[in-house]
């Protein structure tokens, strides 16, 4: 096993939240970004956070309607549908600080101190960023059950990311993978992989035969384009 380094730039999704989050006058707004993040934004303060997540869970199952079925399936009913509040930003380590996105400054204020707080949601659709691992010629596989009980027994920071139970992992065709994205959280309601890094860096893997272990987004993108963030690199030799 070789371990290096590298450098890949990750990006940013924060434009299109901005644009959803204008879009929200009066009426909530439900938008994609890269095929598999959901935002929802509604800032009608007379309905509860949760009226609101219901409403987003409802509009899911209209706009994804396979979404939600899969994830129970697959993870056997022990992941429900997690809506995750913009403002959890400031809980989570790993999160750039919502002062440092490419946010609009009266935006950022609304959310933490505004009509916006507790209304802006982010749901990640697994059924869909499974189909996009694919179409980069890898897998995304699971483990048991009784595996995402092992890593919960480890010390704190030892743990690989669980997923309602089960840690992921992405195989490419060579035998390589990536697994358990790691979080000092261990919740998928502190992760959100992002789909533009993810592609950006299976095609780095696929054309020079070497992939990034750690690629996660916590509430926010990790850095803006034009920053490059040092990831660990694991190759497994044949």
């Amino acid at each position: 096993m070789i371990i290096g380094e590298s450098q890949v730039d990750l990006q940013t999704y924060d434009r299109e939240l901005q644009d959803a989050i204008d879009a929200a006058v009066g009426k909530p707004i439900l938008r994609c970004i890269d095929r598999c993040l959901w935002v929802y934004v509604d800032g009608n303060r007379e309905k509860s956070p949760q009226q609101k997540i219901e409403e987003f869970r409802v509009a899911i199952r209209t706009a994804a309607p396979q979404a939600l079925p899969w994830i129970d399936q697959q993870f056997e009913g022990k992941l429900s549908f997690e809506a995750v509040t913009l403002e959890t930003n400031l809980e989570i380590p790993e999160a750039i600080p919502l002062f440092l996105r490419e946010l609009k400054p009266e935006t950022i204020r609304d959310v933490l101190l505004g009509h916006l707080m507790r209304s802006v949601f982010l749901f990640l659709d697994w059924k869909e960023l499974t189909a996009m691992v694919k179409e980069q010629e890898a897998e995304m596989e699971w483990s048991s059950f009784k595996e995402g009980r092992r890593q919960q027994a480890k010390p704190f920071a030892q743990r690989l990311l669980t997923i309602g139970g089960r840690v992921p992992r992405i195989r490419f065709e060579s035998g390589n993978y990536i697994e358990g994205f790691r979080s000092s959280t261990g919740s998928t309601s502190t992760v959100l992989l992002p789909a533009r890094s993810l592609l950006n860096t299976s095609r780095r893997y696929t054309n020079h035969s070497h992939f990034h272990q750690k690629m996660i987004r916590t509430l926010t993108p990790p850095t803006p384009t034009h920053r490059a963030s040092r990831l660990r690199e694991l190759r497994v030799n044949d």
